[in-house]
């Protein structure tokens, strides 16, 4: 039964792959056929006016780029100082409770590393 499930899956994606690659090919072909209509555009070449510069200048671009990457190293620097504390402190309370755990268990009458510390008679 999982063999047939598997095969009926691959089967089921690749038809979903080549309904997408013929998606995509028409809609290229429906632009390139839109495109190509006389009428629509000049065959002539036409100067195109306007500023000879950029809008937006680079280097602010890059400043404003940079300080974000600085701003999210920062903040998950942040958050694994927090969880680091956190696991801190629950080794630490791990610790103490097993101190406590060992100590009450009468570790002192046989010795912890005796044989058969652990174990009732």
């Amino acid at each position: 039964m999982t063999r047939s499930l598997v095969s009926r899956a691959s089967a089921l994606l690749g038809l979903s792959l080549l309904a997408a690659f013929v998606a995509i090919a028409l809609t290229v072909s429906t632009a390139e056929a839109q495109e190509n209509e006389p009428g629509d555009r000049s065959a002539a070449f036409r100067s195109v006016t306007g500023p000879d510069a950029e809008q937006v200048p680079g280097g602010t671009l890059l400043l404003i780029a940079y300080g974000a990457v600085w701003v999210l190293m920062a903040g998950y620097l942040w958050r694994l100082g927090g969880m680091h504390r956190d696991n801190e402190s629950d080794i630490d309370h791990l610790r103490k409770s097993f101190a406590r755990g060992a100590a009450s268990h009468g570790a002192g009458a046989h010795g912890a590393d005796a044989p058969g510390a652990g174990e009732e008679a």
